[in-house]
């Protein structure tokens, strides 16, 4: 009975420390990109306003170094904290933060007209 225990206990630090690595390299990173994708969960409803909040959206992107990634979030998410999300939209990760932001469009203007 006590190996039980300890397999049971040594599984549960293993797979903490593995998520809670997982989580400080998400907060880690820093980018800026585009959005090159989104797809979901039960793509034959086509209106965002008639799917569930529960609902997976895999939202892929292109960051401005070129590196491609994924981010896997509920509707629920997305729906607070994107507003709508469409491919061609701008994203920015800051570092310390678990999620990135879509910029209001004055400030995608602006710092597209710098860049030009």
């Amino acid at each position: 009975m006590p190996t039980r225990f300890l397999w049971a206990l040594g599984a549960i630090v293993a797979f903490s420390f593995v998520l809670s690595r997982q989580d400080r390299k998400r907060r880690q990173s820093a980018w800026k990109g585009v959005v090159t994708g989104v797809r979901h969960k039960r793509p034959s409803i086509t209106r965002d306003e008639d799917r569930r909040d529960d609902d997976w959206v895999v939202v892929s992107y292109r960051t401005d170094e070129g590196t491609d990634g994924k981010l896997k979030l509920t509707m629920a998410s997305v729906r607070q904290f994107f507003g709508t999300i469409q491919v061609g939209d701008r994203l920015i990760k800051q570092q310390g933060d678990y999620l990135p932001y879509k910029p209001s469009p004055e400030l995608v203007e602006t710092s597209d007209a710098g860049q030009a």
